[in-house]
């Protein structure tokens, strides 16, 4: 979702069709490049508000639900910007933006906590290689939709059960994500996550960040602004 939707409203805001519909083509070049500006921008900012939002509702509510969640939302936003109003526009890509901050988060953190150690990075590096797939299929009007209809069938993040004591389930999701059977031992898995949840927490003092911990979330977090200030965006949509 998140590639696609970055991509293809580039090609959308460009076609005389779309601009009739909307009342686009009857205004300056000046007013066109702002209002495009505008519709591109909604959808970043309802993203960055859904990053956060999804961060604590996953901890709340597990990693599963906040994902079928942002799939829900993000079929009611592309709902509302069918309606074929301005208004109604802004408003679907707002919450289309809500859903794909949310669920691009939540995707990885899913991935790695469901994946043993000797593959997980290999599955994370997957989500990222999708994201640029569907990048692709975005700005050849290509749509795929599968995961809204998929996420209903697939288990809570085997990692979030340990962290909020849910053992039993723990064992449950492990088993059926690793295709082990019942009679397969789960103890040391399942010791490992709790081992590596609880050096997370001694790090990190409990609730306090420490010096070096705090320095590459603090690298991680200057990537998108760094990314955005080259002006990359502006070539792939507005150009």
């Amino acid at each position: 979702m998140y590639g696609y939707d970055s991509a293809f409203i580039g090609t959308t805001l460009a076609l005389p069709s779309f601009k009739h519909r909307f009342g686009l083509d009857t205004v300056s070049k000046s007013e066109l490049t702002n209002l495009s500006s505008n519709i591109v921008s909604t959808f970043q900012a309802g993203a960055f508000f859904g990053a956060i939002l999804g961060f604590f509702l996953a901890e709340r509510w597990g990693r599963k639900l906040t994902i079928v969640g942002g799939g829900a939302l993000f079929m009611v936003g592309a709902g509302l910007m069918l309606h074929g109003t301005l208004g109604l526009l802004y408003a679907g890509r707002a919450l289309t933006g809500l859903a794909i901050g949310a669920t691009s988060t939540m995707i990885p953190i899913y991935i790695a906590g469901c994946s043993p150690a000797l593959i997980r990075g290999r599955l994370v590096s997957i989500f990222e290689i999708m994201l640029q797939v569907a990048l692709v299929f975005g700005f050849w009007e290509l749509r795929p939709g599968v995961l809204l209809l998929s996420m209903p069938f697939i288990i809570e993040s085997s990692r979030w059960l340990v962290s909020k004591n849910r053992l039993s389930q723990a064992e449950k999701a492990l088993c059926w994500v690793r295709n082990l059977t019942s009679n397969t031992p789960t103890s040391e898995p399942i010791a490992e996550i709790k081992a590596s949840i609880t050096h997370e927490l001694d790090l990190s003092g409990g609730r306090r960040t420490t010096r070096q911990i705090r320095n590459r979330v603090l690298i991680a977090v200057l990537f998108m602004p760094l990314q955005n200030l080259t002006g990359i965006n502006a070539i792939l949509l507005l150009a």
